[in-house]
């Protein structure tokens, strides 16, 4: 099986989301699977590993090097057309989120979709006021999460999050 793995944060990256998108990678490899694995771009950093394709990013933030990808890539298009995929797994509702769920509707294709963020907690990042940021992200988990066909958790905390998100 072929799996398209979508993911706003990859390594040289170390949190929460890259640690367990690598294990998923690794897991799906050693059991046989094929994987590409799309993030964005990080400075200079080259991956070791084949399969991984970065989209250009630019760093949004003046508190965090965090890169921001940009999902509108004429080299990501163009190998996601040549590249053919079983499943398509989005660990984001936002901007690599979208192109995760465009590519599984437009090739039909399943996608599953792995909840890992309570973003109100990050919303002082974000240069908005915190409650439209809050009800913005809220609004946006629910709506991607009601359009995929699966959603997982790494923790159990997680699913209660998207319960009161109201999500079932």
């Amino acid at each position: 099986m072929h799996i398209a793995i979508f993911t706003n944060c990859y390594l040289p990256l170390v949190n929460g989301v890259v640690g367990v998108v690598n294990l998923l990678r690794k897991g799906f490899l050693e059991l046989g699977h094929e994987v590409s694995l799309f993030a964005p771009d990080f400075d200079a950093y080259v991956d070791e590993e084949a399969g991984i394709y970065r989209y250009p990013a630019v760093d949004l933030t003046k508190k965090i090097k965090y890169p921001v990808a940009i999902p509108f890539a004429p080299k990501i298009a163009k190998v996601l057309r040549e590249l053919d995929f079983d499943i398509v797994h989005s660990h984001h509702p936002f901007v690599l989120g979208p192109s995760a769920l465009k590519l599984a509707r437009r090739r039909k294709k399943p996608i599953v979709y792995t909840f890992h963020t309570q973003y109100d907690q990050y919303s002082h990042y974000v240069p908005l006021p915190s409650g439209l940021v809050n009800w913005f992200s809220k609004n946006q988990v629910r709506r991607f999460a009601q359009a995929v066909d699966q959603i997982t958790t790494p923790a159990e905390s997680a699913g209660a999050v998207l319960s009161r998100y109201g999500v079932t």
